[in-house]
């Protein structure tokens, strides 16, 4: 398996804004709840506008979108936990505060260093958990965060689609490398809304919210 460069350029921006945007989506989730939305709600729509932006994209840079039947197999299977990730990721702020969401969100890299170590039997090495273990605890004191009053759904959210993302994380890099990786995450993408989406509407508890504040939360 092709080992990855550390010090891509093109990887290292996409990791850097793509912790942008997880951590401004939680923000910019209150102002939808507080417009009366809820977390089915907001990680379906979530969803619904992730794939059809990828799929332009994808189209637009001349990507093929064909997988193998094995490929987009695996593909599926991590669109499941994707599903979880979309959820949980906003949702558990419906039931704690923003920063200790962030702060268990977060936990997906030192996850993935555990998972690496345990499953792959690679180590992260004593730089690189140094470096983990430095990153989450800036981040937990720049936050702050109490667990006075947490609701235990918000807290187990938060956990559980950091270890979706983790997992995810890990397991395409494992056994789907040589697939584009917007490619592969189109197609998990896909499964992951077909599933919200039919939990959504089978259910019926999905709320939008009720004001222009919410709408533009949710967008």
């Amino acid at each position: 398996m092709k080992q990855p460069n550390p010090n891509d350029g093109l990887g290292l921006f996409l990791a850097v804004t793509s912790s942008l945007g997880l951590g401004l989506a939680m923000v910019m989730s209150r102002y939808a709840y507080d417009g009366g939305a809820n977390g089915l709600a907001l990680g379906t729509a979530r969803a619904i506008f992730f794939v059809p932006v990828l799929y332009a994209f994808c189209r637009l840079t001349g990507r093929s979108l064909k997988l193998s039947r094995s490929d987009w197999r695996q593909c599926a299977l991590l669109g499941i936990f994707m599903a979880t990730g979309f959820y949980g990721h906003v949702g558990a702020i419906e039931f704690i505060p923003v920063g200790l969401a962030a702060v268990l969100f977060f936990t997906f890299p030192p996850m993935i260093g555990i998972l690496q170590a345990v499953v792959a039997k690679e180590p992260p090495g004593l730089g690189k958990t140094i470096a983990l273990v430095v990153a989450f605890m800036g981040l937990t004191l720049m936050l702050g965060f109490s667990f006075e009053s947490a609701e235990p759904r918000g807290i187990v959210l938060a956990l559980g689609a950091a270890l979706c993302i983790a997992w995810n994380t890990f397991w395409t890099a494992r056994r789907v490398p040589h697939i584009d990786g917007v490619v592969s995450v189109f197609h998990m993408g896909v499964v992951a809304m077909l599933i919200l989406l039919t939990v959504s509407l089978f259910t019926g508890k999905a709320l939008l919210p009720a004001t222009g504040v919410g709408w533009t939360g949710l967008i």
